[in-house]
């Protein structure tokens, strides 16, 4: 696949690097011109400094060709942006991190499922977005309206069982995330601080599951 990669900082870098080892064509856009030059000289992909939300320097990548973009700046405002310049300028799929699971529907609304929360970021949890779950079927659940969101487990939370979630019948939890262990879902199962859930949501009950996971 080609794959955009959008932003520069060590999550875009170790991506960028995974893909690259896994034969994708890769090429990176990073707004800091010496960080730019730097990995221009250690990664084995094409480089361009420039501002990704400036749709000029986005058609500078071939956008209209890629099959997957991936935006990883460190704004949410400028996430939302790139994003939505990168679909409406041709891109087939596009991924996006956002810090603030408020932001989600702004983008489902705009066809765009491939959204990462919350805001430690893991490399594998992208890329089970590629390998596991696959961009066929990330696009099956934008037009089912289901998003599938990453929220950490708020602390008064820790220390219930996963069937003590009172998430209605328009949310599922899919896999909790332990440090670097994914457990299964089972009623049984009782909640740590520091769990991270991957939870498939209709979009109409975004808003609800949103206040449910809050501190």
């Amino acid at each position: 696949m080609k794959i955009v990669v959008i932003g520069g900082g060590d999550t875009g870098v170790e991506l960028a690097k995974a893909l690259i080892q896994d034969k994708h064509e890769v090429l990176l856009v990073e707004s800091r011109r010496e960080r730019a030059e730097e990995l221009a000289e250690k990664l084995d992909c094409e480089v361009i400094h420039g501002d990704a939300s400036d749709p000029a320097v986005l058609s500078a990548t071939g956008i209209e060709e890629a099959d997957l973009v991936i935006v990883l700046t460190g704004s949410d405002k400028d996430n939302i942006l790139i994003a939505l310049l990168a679909k409406n300028m041709g891109a087939k799929e596009v991924i996006v991190r956002l810090e603030n699971p408020g932001y989600n529907e702004v983008l489902v609304n705009a066809g765009i499922a491939g959204i990462i929360n919350p805001s430690r970021l893991v490399v594998e949890e992208i890329l089970s977005l590629i390998k596991g779950v696959k961009v066929s079927t990330v696009s099956a659940a934008s037009r089912g309206n289901v998003i599938v969101a990453f929220y950490k487990l708020p602390r008064r939370l820790s220390g219930k069982k996963l069937s003590d979630l009172k998430l209605g019948g328009k949310a599922r939890v899919l896999l909790v995330y332990r440090g670097d262990e994914a457990l299964f879902p089972e009623d049984k199962l009782v909640l740590q601080e520091g769990d991270e859930l991957l939870i498939a949501c209709h979009t109409s009950y975004l808003s609800e599951l949103d206040k449910a996971m809050r501190e």
